[in-house]
């Protein structure tokens, strides 16, 4: 018996370029005819899309989201649409097209107020992208960031919002600095997704019963083999022709949990309730 044709698969967080790239349509029937039954499908932010990143580009590139995302209502995929602010915007907004930090600020927060009324009116499903830059910036734009993130945060206690978390890789520090603000929210812990953790956040994520996006790729799953399963597969697609194929493709997430399977690193069980199970939960959607 074929062990894919008893398996279904997810990809928890990727992009879409409808410009450029593959596009939500094509990307989404590839994954479905090698087993995928759903995609969290997160927005690119406008200079991703040749925009401006002023409140008409961040706009414009959530309307294109929607339409992304409506195309795959008629491939009859289960998906989750997700847009935002993506923190590593506040970079380029000051340093590439020099807005000053309160104008940022500005932007980010009518942004998320665009998002949030979408949310509200069923054609968005959460927020994604939402906290630090995972790479060293200057303190000045690590605090903005957090500033955002911590606004954000209060508006998803108001809304019941799902988020997609963008951190830093910092370990024990960044999981109990995120657990903190959990708590001080009251936010349901199965609504806030770490996304793009790699062992060393996810130990301590899994430690503080926080859900986690971890990218399927071999190495990873490797190592966390062991771990409980508090957690999903990702690609992080990005969907960019200029780096074909990265950081992975949707449907390698199927190839590598196959390859898991024959080589005992993983169960169908731990696949089921990673692809399925966990899916199920996180997004409130019907079950394949």
């Amino acid at each position: 018996m074929s062990l894919k044709k008893d398996l279904l698969f997810a990809d928890a967080h990727l992009h879409s370029n409808p410009i450029n790239g593959l596009g939500s349509e094509n990307i989404a029937r590839i994954f479905k005819e090698r087993g995928g039954w759903f995609i969290a499908l997160v927005g690119l932010p406008p200079t991703s899309l040749g925009m401006r990143p002023d409140l008409e580009g961040f706009t414009k590139s959530i309307e294109m989201l929607l339409k992304e995302c409506e195309k795959l209502r008629n491939l009859k995929i289960r998906y989750s649409c997700l847009g935002g602010f993506h923190p590593a915007m506040i970079d380029k907004m000051i340093d590439v097209y020099k807005m000053s930090p309160e104008k940022v600020f500005e932007i980010s927060m009518k942004t998320i107020e665009y998002a949030v009324k979408l949310v509200r009116e069923g054609l968005l499903d959460g927020l994604a992208e939402i906290g630090r830059p995972h790479y060293k910036t200057s303190p000045e734009h690590i605090v903005l960031a957090d500033t955002i993130f911590d606004n954000v945060l209060e508006i998803a206690k108001e809304n019941d919002l799902l988020l997609h978390l963008h951190l830093e890789e910092g370990g024990w520090a960044t999981v109990y600095n995120v657990y903190l603000k959990i708590k001080r929210y009251s936010l349901d812990p199965w609504r806030v997704i770490l996304h793009h953790n790699r062992i060393k956040n996810l130990k301590p994520a899994i430690y503080y019963n926080l859900i986690s996006t971890v990218p399927a790729i071999p190495q990873i799953i490797e190592n966390i083999k062991d771990l409980e399963k508090k957690y999903v597969f990702e690609s992080d697609y990005l969907d960019d022709p200029s780096r074909p194929g990265r950081p992975m493709y949707p449907w390698e997430i199927i190839d590598n949990s196959l390859n898991a399977l024959r080589n005992n690193i993983l169960s169908y069980e731990d696949l089921y309730k990673i692809h399925v199970d966990n899916i199920i939960k996180i997004y409130n959607v019907e079950p394949p």
